[in-house]
């Protein structure tokens, strides 16, 4: 299995043909997106097949500049049952979005598990927000790895 970006047809094939994909995570909504000028990423992952075996749309929205928060429009597109292909997908996603200085992500189609796996760094963005409100920025650069 391999984390990826997508095109918009390889999201467009798997979204179409599953079940339980939101309206939200279709390719109309990632257009519209991209045609309203908002950062939008198409992510997934693909088995050794090179088949799309599950995808996501993610919203990124600016945060003081700098930073950016996430959210999925009620993703991802996933097979639930497959704890495997949950836990790479999330664990994934966690590195691809610490990319684009991501201090949150939200409205994910969760578990509680995987909740878990997301907010493993939740006391970063405290902290974060306390040396910001102190002038900290030497700090806050080297905790998010910014020098």
């Amino acid at each position: 299995m391999k984390f990826t970006n997508l095109t918009a047809k390889e999201f467009s094939d798997f979204t179409d043909r599953m079940t339980y994909s939101h309206f939200t995570q279709m390719e109309g909504n990632y257009e519209l997106k991209v045609a309203e000028g908002t950062e939008s990423h198409l992510v997934g992952i693909k088995n050794n097949d090179n088949e799309v075996i599950a995808a996501c749309l993610l919203t990124a929205v600016p945060v003081m500049k700098v930073f950016k928060y996430f959210y999925s429009n009620r993703g991802p597109v996933i097979d639930y049952n497959n704890k495997e292909l949950v836990h790479f997908f999330f664990n994934e996603l966690s590195k691809y979005v610490k990319k684009y200085n991501c201090l949150y992500l939200r409205d994910m189609e969760l578990g509680e598990d995987e909740q878990k796996l997301m907010n493993q760094n939740s006391f970063r963005i405290e902290k974060l927000f306390a040396a910001l409100k102190n002038n900290y920025s030497k700090q806050v650069k080297q905790w998010w790895g910014l020098w």
